[in-house]
């Protein structure tokens, strides 16, 4: 199945659709009436807004067609506060014939808050017959590049290449978004000008971030205490140009969230936002989970998704299932082959059980996963077992030191050592790791231990566990709380 995405961010402007009708070579007459002759002054306006949805599929580390399931408006804040503009000519050296640099309070209404959805400017006169480049730039500043005091500072007559601008890399940008304290989600654009065919230049803004909406469903009573995603890239090029399987140099992919107490009981309620920056192909997300449990298991998991694209978000629910193992253990009274259960009990991700002195015994295991079969593999875990007469026999009864099967069941031998009464021998160990694939076709596995203790029995043993046995009319399990999980991405 395809991962979701949804673009991020879909413009809630309608001015998009405004009519400009026109009567001349200007805003004062009919445009389309003009001759187009070379080197005829034209005026036109630049229409700068959030980035039209229909235009994201064209970014860098873009998911396919069919992974697009829909669009978004942005929230507040999540717009423009400050715009920096330049039209250049692509025939003479990169000449800026146009330079605009305009803060929250040029702009007014609601950039100040970062919540200016569109922009149009004023008459501009260029030269038709002379192909432009637009670049645009919402709520840059030094937060986020170093270089742009010097970028901002470019005024009409100067130069500024495509090769200058490439270069530029932000820092980490969704690490320092500060709303409150005016960083708001940086942006660019870029529009090649071949002819002045349109009095109105449409400029759509990338943002340079993408979000990760975060859920959370879980078995009742598992109560998340710590939640960390990680892997994301700390770098990010200023221009959406390169190659998608490509990091601007130095890029670490080691950026993360560590979510507190008021997330995640928001998390828990809901969904939760957060921004990450874009990352290239190749580079997968880790989750780690703590829960409040028995044995306080550490859930941990790898995204199937290895890339985030810019201006996009990734819905991401993490399923937190408890994986089960349900153990059944019996004696097996041979040579009738008939048993009798007996008591499991289970700490952290061991289990303890008692067999009796020279007693056949029997394992029985079942992990609850969604997969068409899972592979048992029981091990003796003695340090020596070929000399331990402690034996694990596989369905022809052969001793074996290690079994593998599908159906998780297996038997058993205790010694008959003639233990006095009252005493009590070695306490056996044997490893079960049990190994399934997922949805993504991903090999998974959990280990467990079974601690088997060799005991006397008398009269009263066997009264108690027979005694049991007739009052039971169905099977009885424990279950054990794993220490890892895969949380499955839902789609």
């Amino acid at each position: 199945m395809k991962l979701t995405y949804h673009n991020i961010f879909k413009s809630a402007l309608f001015a998009l659709a405004v009519p400009l009708s026109l009567a001349s070579c200007s805003f004062d007459g009919d445009y389309d009436d003009c001759a187009d002759q070379a080197g005829d002054v034209k005026t036109v306006r630049l229409q700068i807004t959030a980035n039209d949805p229909d235009e994201v599929a064209n970014t860098r580390f873009s998911p396919e067609e069919d992974e697009i399931k829909g669009n978004e408006a942005g929230k507040d804040g999540e717009y423009i506060n400050s715009l920096d503009i330049f039209i250049v000519s692509s025939t003479t050296s990169n000449n800026v014939v146009y330079a605009s640099h305009l803060d929250a309070t040029d702009l007014e209404g609601d950039a100040v808050n970062g919540k200016l959805t569109s922009y149009t400017s004023g008459p501009i006169e260029l030269t038709d017959g002379t192909p432009y480049t637009v670049y645009a730039f919402a709520n840059m500043s030094e937060t986020y590049s170093q270089a742009w005091d010097g970028i901002a500072s470019i005024a009409k007559g100067g130069t500024l290449s495509k090769t200058t601008l490439d270069a530029i890399v932000l820092d980490d940008p969704a690490g320092k978004l500060d709303f409150t304290n005016g960083n708001f989600i940086p942006m660019s654009a870029t529009v090649a000008i071949p002819n002045l065919s349109s009095p109105v230049i449409d400029v759509s803004l990338d943002r340079l971030v993408s979000k990760i909406r975060l859920a959370v469903t879980k078995d009742n009573g598992v109560n998340v205490t710590s939640l960390k995603i990680s892997g994301w890239a700390d770098k990010v090029s200023l221009m959406d140009n390169a190659d998608a399987s490509a990091s601007p140099s130095g890029t670490v992919f080691d950026c993360d969230k560590e979510f507190t107490s008021d997330e995640l009981t928001k998390i828990d309620a809901s969904t939760y936002d957060f921004y990450v920056n874009e990352t290239p192909q190749n580079h997968h997300f880790t989750v780690e989970v703590k829960t409040k449990e028995q044995g306080s298991p550490v859930y941990t998991a790898t995204t199937a998704r290895d890339n985030l694209p810019r201006n996009c978000i990734y819905p991401l629910t993490l399923n937190i299932n408890t994986l089960d193992l349900q153990l059944e253990a019996g004696l097996i009274f041979n040579p009738i082959g008939a048993h009798v259960l007996v008591d499991v009990v289970n700490i952290g991700s061991s289990f303890y059980i008692e067999i009796p002195d020279g007693w056949e015994f029997s394992l029985d295991a079942k992990l609850n996963v969604q997969s068409s079969s899972c592979t048992y593999t029981w091990t003796d875990e003695a340090t020596d077992p070929d000399n331990d007469e402690f034996q694990l026999v596989d369905a022809t009864g052969a001793p074996k030191t290690d079994i593998k099967g599908t159906d998780g069941y297996i038997r058993g031998v205790v010694p008959s050592l003639g233990l006095a009464e009252g005493a009590e021998g070695k306490t056996y160990v044997v490893g079960l790791n049990v190994e399934w694939m997922d949805s993504y076709q991903r090999s998974l596995s959990r280990s467990y231990t079974v601690n088997i203790k060799h005991i006397w029995d008398d009269e009263e043993y066997w009264s108690s566990l027979i005694e049991a046995a007739v009052e039971s009319s169905t099977t009885t399990a424990t279950y054990l709380q794993p220490e890892t999980l895969n949380m499955v991405i839902n789609h």
